[in-house]
């Protein structure tokens, strides 16, 4: 407990749980940890998977965490999706929690193992040396486990993933069995944020596309309008009722084309009467 506690207290990510106090009380170590208010990852992923831009953003988040750590020589050798918390009122959107079995680069001890086994790397199972790369492969199984919903069987990623290619390789990379061919924590930061940008690039450029197209078809709309108005205006108007033929006679009489016919008499022959 009390190894965990200096472990804590010489990292200062806020993603990680804070150290407020420590002691003995009658020989019996105490630690005063911060309580953390969020959810955990285990828990989202029984009613739901993630996808690709989510799993990215928690790639992002965690390797940055494990950045730190590795900077300082901590290696947490337990990440599971129990450890990784998400929260709203930090700076950091996750903790990292579930230190126990962490230890340092340089320690000679031989640190029991305290978490699940399923997540472990293969030089931990084997009892190999290890550096902060144990810490990659075991988050790449909790990211392969966010997209498909269970742990390969193997260490690879799957060749019919429906996230992007990029991603996909970089999960395939963080389960490599040979560490030497995994990245670094830092490593695997950089990449998923230029894949995210990336992601994000190519969503906007087809956003732009369908808001370019909807333009084009509006001002093909309104083009059509103002033609059909102009044709409409253009057109000569023609009178739907019948002209009777007095009129047409008192037209012409009025050009000095023929005599005009007095009223009574004009009358009788549009009834048809001699």
């Amino acid at each position: 407990m009390m190894r965990h506690a200096c472990i804590l207290e010489a990292l200062h990510h806020s993603g990680v749980p804070r150290v407020y106090e420590c002691g003995r009380v009658d020989g019996l170590p105490w630690v005063a940890f911060e309580r953390i208010d969020g959810a955990a990852l285990e828990t989202e992923l029984r009613s739901r998977r993630l996808d690709g831009p989510e799993v990215l953003d928690l790639i992002v988040d965690v390797a940055a965490i494990l950045t730190d750590a590795h900077a300082r020589g901590v290696l947490h050798r337990d990440i599971t999706p129990s450890v990784i918390i998400r929260t709203a009122n930090r700076e950091h959107p996750v903790v990292l929690a579930g230190w126990d079995s962490a230890c340092t680069l340089d320690t000679e001890l031989a640190t029991p193992l305290k978490g699940s086994p399923r997540y472990r790397a293969p030089e931990l199972i084997h009892d190999l040396p290890a550096d902060g790369r144990v810490d990659v492969f075991a988050l790449g199984m909790v990211c392969y486990e966010a997209l498909t919903g269970e742990l390969p069987l193997l260490s690879y990623a799957p060749e019919d993933a429906a996230e992007p290619t990029t991603l996909a390789t970089l999960i395939r990379a963080m389960l490599s069995d040979d560490p030497v061919k995994r990245p670094t924590a830092a490593e695997v930061a950089t990449m998923a944020c230029a894949i995210r940008e990336q992601t994000k690039a190519a969503s906007a450029s087809a956003e732009d596309e369908v808001y370019a197209s909807v333009e084009i078809a509006v001002d093909t709309a309104r083009e059509i309008e103002r033609a059909i108005e102009d044709q409409l205006q253009a057109a000569p108007r023609v009178k739907p009722r019948w002209t009777p033929q007095w009129a047409l006679e008192e037209r012409a009489a009025a050009g000095g084309l023929v005599e005009i016919v007095p009223r009574r008499m004009r009358d009788a022959r549009d009834d048809g009467s001699s």
